[in-house]
């Protein structure tokens, strides 16, 4: 890991231009322990974001739910054979199905994590 009080420089930056171009496209694996299985889940999209962050500032209990049905990568929770085994009528009704509401939201919270959100410190205030 970087040392903190070291500055990014454009350098640092070139260096690592392919962790960069492909930092969106990275998997994480998650362990759900009451499943003993793991899922795999990739960053939010701008999209999914925006959406979130929409459903949150309307008091809408869907963005949890929303966030991980769009970013679970394996398994697909669009898999239509998930809609038809369990009867549900949206695509979030199958995230019901599937995870507790703990899950739901521990995996959004890793979510936010791996997405960039809530991984900024402040080292030092500068003063003028």
């Amino acid at each position: 890991m970087a040392d903190k009080n070291t500055v990014l420089t454009i350098e640092d930056i070139l260096n690592r231009k392919e962790f960069y171009k492909s930092r969106h496209e990275k998997t994480t694996k998650l362990e759900l322990g009451n499943l003993g299985r793991y899922i795999e889940v990739k960053p939010m999209s701008d999209e999914v974001t925006e959406a979130v962050n929409e459903m949150i500032e309307n008091d809408s209990e869907d963005a949890d739910r929303y966030a991980l049905f769009h970013c679970c990568v394996s398994p697909d929770l669009s898999d239509s054979r998930l809609k038809d085994a369990f009867g549900a009528v949206t695509p979030l009704d199958v995230v019901d199905a599937i995870f507790t509401t703990g899950e739901i939201r521990g995996v959004a919270q890793k979510l936010m994590e791996i997405s960039g959100y809530n991984t900024v410190e402040i080292i030092d205030d500068i003063k003028n």
